[in-house]
């Protein structure tokens, strides 16, 4: 990490350790900085964040994220179509 002293410092930071338990750092050696987003439907989005600030790494956590509050309302949306779907 010592080539990426922005991804190291966010990985440090507070807002790095607001996203634990969901954020799992795995340090490979001589492989560049990349960042692996599951998303619900299970696949997997891939971005290199080598040359990323810690500015960037904030935006894009922001415009990717949902709160758990936003989760729990679109897990109780998609149960209630799903209900619906079962009653038609």
């Amino acid at each position: 990490m010592g080539r990426h002293p922005e991804v190291k410092s966010f990985i440090q930071s507070g807002a790095a350790q607001l996203l634990s338990p969901r954020l799992r750092v795995e340090y490979v050696r001589g492989l560049d900085p990349t960042l692996v987003m599951r998303r619900r439907d299970g696949a997997d989005e891939t971005v290199v964040v080598t040359g990323w600030t810690k500015a960037n790494f904030e935006e894009f956590f922001e415009a990717k994220l949902v709160t758990q509050e936003e989760a729990e309302k679109i897990e109780q949306e998609q149960l209630q179509q799903q209900h619906v779907k079962t009653e038609l």
